[in-house]
């Protein structure tokens, strides 16, 4: 972003790193977040049937790596 951001030169941009046009908010831009809030809220109901000891805590840290 720092490249996009400040390219020292706006008449001089390579296109690729240009910011695309803006065309408001489709329905595509918000399917990662409502995915990722749904993982988050889950993780509560997953972890009930879990107990928390050093060998489930080793897998949420590998898995999440």
């Amino acid at each position: 972003m720092t490249i996009v951001n400040n390219t020292g030169s706006w008449a001089s941009i390579y296109p690729p790193l240009d910011h695309a046009e803006l065309n408001g908010c489709p329905l595509t831009d918000l399917v990662i977040p409502i995915f990722i809030f749904i993982m988050g809220t889950a993780i509560p109901f997953a972890m009930q049937t879990k107990t928390f000891s050093p060998v489930t805590f080793n897998k949420i840290i590998v898995r999440s790596l």
